[in-house]
């Protein structure tokens, strides 16, 4: 066994076991892309529940969580679980969606868009964004490490946050192909291929 291998026993224990749904890069990276992922995002309502749950799941496979679940993010609205296999890190955060803050329209780009749920199936995470981006356009580019930016960059309040999320990709090698503010392209030119249809203001999408 591997290391991703021991990080997909994690993800089965949020969804299958403790009931919660698994988004972020793992679903990205992991599940779409076939990368290895740096950490697994649980969107949970009940941070305690989950947390036995996935501990007690976890245990067959020798991956035991360490240390004191400790506050993590902004404020503090996520916690963080650490489980050990063979010797190596597994960082799970747990996110309650009704503490953590959300910036519209809910989610940064189409390519993170996407949520395993309850069920074990790969949806949407904010569902009003299909009428832009649908499911499975998302997927494609998201394979194709190409993505659709969604935040506002320009807002005073969150604009910081979202042009560090637009450098995020950009350095990750990402291709953007919606607009960004003059200037944060530079170096990322060739990255920047911007569409038309996709020249919209995401950010005034109501989220459902």
């Amino acid at each position: 066994r591997t290391l991703d291998d021991a990080k997909l026993h994690v993800a089965h224990a949020a969804i299958f076991d403790a009931g919660a749904q698994v988004y972020g890069g793992f679903v990205r990276d992991w599940v779409i892309r076939g990368d290895t992922a740096n950490d697994i995002d649980v969107m949970t309502g009940d941070w305690k529940k989950t947390e036995w749950s996935m501990t007690a799941a976890l245990q067959p496979f020798k991956i035991t969580r360490t240390g004191s679940p400790r506050p993590f993010g902004k404020d503090g609205h996520c916690r963080r679980l650490t489980f050990d296999w063979n010797g190596e890190k597994v960082e799970v955060d747990l996110v309650d969606p009704n503490r953590a803050p959300s910036y519209a329209p809910g989610v940064d780009c189409d390519a993170g868009n996407v949520i395993i749920d309850r069920g074990g199936i790969l949806r949407l995470k904010v569902q009003s964004m299909g009428q832009h981006v649908p499911l499975e356009k998302a997927i494609k580019h998201a394979k194709d490490k190409k993505f659709v930016f969604f935040y506002n960059l320009t807002d005073p309040e969150t604009g910081g946050m979202a042009k560090n999320r637009l450098l995020k990709y950009l350095k990750r090698g990402w291709v953007c192909k919606s607009p960004v503010l003059d200037g944060l392209d530079a170096g990322f030119e060739a990255q920047i291929r911007t569409k038309p249809k996709y020249s919209k203001p995401y950010w005034q999408t109501p989220k459902r």
